[in-house]
């Protein structure tokens, strides 16, 4: 298992690909109507998701 782990994630960055719904919640501040409860939080445990932004 631990060898699955090593292989996941490499040449991501090369596969990933943006979603456009994301960009357009964000323009049209759908994303902060929906979220705007996330906006004030110092600190939140997710689990082990990993959410970043550029």
């Amino acid at each position: 298992m631990r060898a699955l782990y090593d292989t996941i994630g490499i040449n991501y960055s090369d596969l990933r690909r943006p979603d456009p719904r994301i960009a357009a919640d964000l323009e049209s501040g759908e994303w902060e109507r929906r979220y705007s409860q996330w906006l004030g939080l110092d600190e939140c445990d997710v689990g082990y998701r990993l959410v970043t932004t550029q």
